[in-house]
């Protein structure tokens, strides 16, 4: 910030990185304790384009934000077809900033790689680098005759599915070239959800865990929402869940664009361990939002589903 030397106020740039809308929000407290005067300037952004990128094409591995800096080691150096080489760098890895996976999200990798070894490690974080906050999601064997000079893929599923905007780090030890790498997209309504992917949970019992959602028990509601089906009638629903209970009831709520709503119930026996069991179900069609309700006397804990 700086004063006008014209006007004795005081002003300051501001620059966008990409379009979009904004506000510049201002308060003054009057030399008072509390905010007295508390101004709005909205502000709309267009011509610079989107900072985000789309994981849904090649994501060229020289565009990457972040590296394995540590102890000294050198950057990843550019090489074949916009793609980085760590021949001299050795065992690093590589970030990338906001990933945007939309509200579909995705969870499948392609990795096209060349290298001389036919089988090496590659892990896949969420987050800048390989360690916490950032989070683990996949440790996986990348496998493929060596073919000189010539990038050849391997497709990789995460262990859970990225939603929204993500940064995205790939690790590896053993020489080789990375062009990049991209997602598959696939619909959000038939993919394999997590029940940790909910948009809300509420409700009087529940605990989260690192891959379910657990001891349900009251009035516990599970909502998913931007559930596209299409004009492709789904038939069923695959639930992998674990009852503790003779027999839990679940309530499948269907919230449709056009203002119509729908339950139907299904009835997950007791099992004493987790288990995949599929129902048939009242085809659904269109954008709906999803809500999984569990009423009183549940006990319940769900781990995934899909429907299909």
């Amino acid at each position: 910030m700086v004063e006008c030397p014209q006007s004795g106020r005081i002003e300051t740039t501001i620059h966008a990185s990409g379009d979009g809308e904004c506000i510049l929000r201002c308060t003054a407290r009057n030399n008072t304790e509390y905010d007295e005067v508390i101004s709005d300037l909205p502000f709309s952004v267009s011509g610079i384009g989107s900072q985000k990128r789309n994981p849904y094409t090649l994501i060229e591995a020289c565009r990457f934000d972040g590296y394995d800096d540590s102890n000294g080691k050198e950057k990843p150096e550019m090489s074949l077809e916009s793609g980085i080489s760590n021949r001299k760098c050795g065992p690093t890895w590589v970030s990338f900033d906001k990933v945007d996976f939309g509200p579909d999200g995705a969870d499948t990798i392609h990795l096209p790689v060349f290298s001389f070894a036919t089988e090496l490690p590659i892990e896949i974080w969420d987050g800048n680098g390989t360690s916490a906050p950032s989070r683990l999601l996949g440790r996986f064997t990348y496998r493929h005759e060596s073919i000189y000079n010539t990038y050849s893929e391997n497709v990789f599923t995460l262990d859970r599915r990225l939603f929204g905007v993500h940064t995205i780090t790939i690790a590896f030890e053993t020489d080789l070239y990375l062009h990049g790498f991209y997602f598959e997209k696939t619909p959000k309504a038939f993919a394999k959800l997590s029940a940790l992917d909910a948009d809300l949970v509420t409700g009087d019992s529940f605990t989260r865990t690192d891959t379910a959602v657990e001891k349900i028990g009251n009035n516990v509601n599970l909502d998913f929402a931007s559930m596209d089906f299409g004009s492709d009638k789904t038939p069923s629903i695959t639930i992998c869940g674990k009852s503790n209970t003779e027999n839990n009831t679940i309530h499948i709520k269907f919230f449709g664009a056009d203002g119509s709503s729908s339950t139907q119930s299904i009835e997950f026996p007791h099992t004493d361990n987790y288990e995949e069991k599929t129902f048939e179900i009242t085809p659904v069609s269109g954008a709906q939002k999803i809500s999984f309700v569990f009423l009183p006397g549940s006990n319940f804990d769900f781990r995934w589903f899909r429907f299909q």
